[in-house]
C-alpha cells in the first residue's frame, strides 16, 4: 500500500475552487469515504468542507444532517431551520406556478398525445392555462430545484 498523499500535492481545493458547488460534492465524498488511508485529510475536516459547502445552496435537509454530524447535536440552529422554510416557500411558490405544465408534462400519455397531434406548441398550450410566463418561470423552479440537489427533477 502506498503512503498518504501530501496535502500540499492534492488538487482537490484548486479544482473545486473552478466547480459548481455541486460537481465539488462527489469530490469531498471520495475524500471523506477514501478508506485506504491515502486522504490527505482527516475526515473531520472534510466533512466540515462539506458543510460550509452547503450552507451556500439550497440543500438545507443535507446540511442540516452534516451540521448534527459535525456538531454532534440533533437539534440544528434556528437560523438553518428558518432557511429551510424558506426554501421550502419558494419552491412551493413556483411549483404552483408551474402546475399547469408540469401535470402535462408527468403525464406521459397526454404529452405523447399532444406531440403525436402536433398540439405541443404555445398556440394550443395557452388554452390548457400554460402562458410564456409559465414557462419562463418553469426555469426558475428548474434552476430551483437544481439549487436544491434534485437534479433528477431538472431533466
Amino acid at each position: 500500500m502506498g503512503e498518504m498523499a501530501e496535502p500540499n500535492y492534492d488538487l482537490t481545493r484548486s479544482v473545486c475552487k473552478y466547480l459548481d458547488r455541486h460537481l465539488a460534492f462527489p469530490l469531498l465524498e471520495f475524500l471523506e469515504m477514501n478508506e485506504s488511508g491515502l486522504s490527505p485529510y482527516d475526515r473531520e475536516s472534510v466533512v466540515a468542507a462539506k458543510l460550509d459547502l452547503l450552507l451556500n445552496t439550497n440543500m438545507i435537509d443535507f446540511a442540516v444532517d452534516i451540521y448534527r454530524e459535525v456538531h454532534n447535536t440533533d437539534t440544528p440552529p434556528d437560523d438553518l431551520m428558518d432557511r429551510r422554510n424558506e426554501v421550502l416557500m419558494v419552491l412551493g411558490g413556483l411549483q404552483d406556478v408551474c402546475s399547469p405544465f408540469l401535470v402535462i408534462f408527468e403525464d406521459e400519455a397526454k404529452l405523447a398525445e399532444l406531440q403525436e397531434e402536433n398540439l405541443f406548441n404555445m398556440q394550443h398550450l395557452e388554452t390548457l392555462g400554460i402562458t410564456d410566463e409559465t414557462l419562463e418561470y418553469l426555469y426558475d423552479y428548474s434552476k430551483f430545484q437544481f439549487d436544491c440537489g434534485n437534479y433528477s427533477a431538472t431533466s
